[in-house]
């Protein structure tokens, strides 16, 4: 039994090969749903499975689920392009700003939606969707409406500056 000798230069060669082809094919993948949902989110394309989607995504996110699907693209974007992403990705402080703030917004988006009952629009998939719901019952129910937009503003305000690395010179 001959058994074939492995050469780590070429191993190494052939797996960053590997690599690299896995990371563009979850691009394209990211990229396909990301347009697919926005289509399907604006109204242009209508299926049985897109629509089930879409409607799951506006009941969780409510008008963030457009924020969703653009968050798709742009993450396929970036595996196209792999010194952004290594860069991006390896910096915790943009990926925790920018969830902050989409918690934020979603929360903003609630409690946008007014008098309406705040489940029944979640359940249509406005506002904040159930998301923004649970985050905005929470907050209103420990500090009230008032409180419940200073302690969103300030979480916007926290998730952009950690998102953007923005710093005093930005704000003056």
């Amino acid at each position: 039994m001959t058994g074939k000798k492995s050469n780590p230069e070429t191993d190494l060669l052939e797996s960053a090969e590997a690599s690299r082809h896995q990371r563009e094919i979850a691009a394209v993948l990211l990229i396909a749903l990301g347009l697919i949902t926005l289509l399907s989110l604006l109204s242009i394309t209508r299926g049985a499975w897109i629509n089930w989607w879409a409607q799951g995504l506006q009941r969780v996110f409510g008008w963030g689920a457009i924020l969703v699907a653009l968050a798709c693209l742009a993450t396929g974007v970036l595996l196209f392009r792999p010194q952004l992403w290594q860069s991006v990705s390896k910096q915790w402080e943009t990926v925790v700003g920018v969830e902050l703030l989409f918690l934020g917004l979603l929360g903003v988006f609630h409690l946008l939606i007014g008098d309406q009952d705040p489940l029944s629009a979640a359940d249509l998939g406005r506002g904040g969707g159930y998301v923004g719901w649970a985050i905005t019952r929470l907050l209103v129910s420990v500090v009230g409406k008032v409180g419940a937009w200073l302690v969103l503003l300030l979480l916007l305000l926290g998730g952009a500056v950690l998102g953007f690395s923005l710093s005093k010179a930005h704000f003056v």
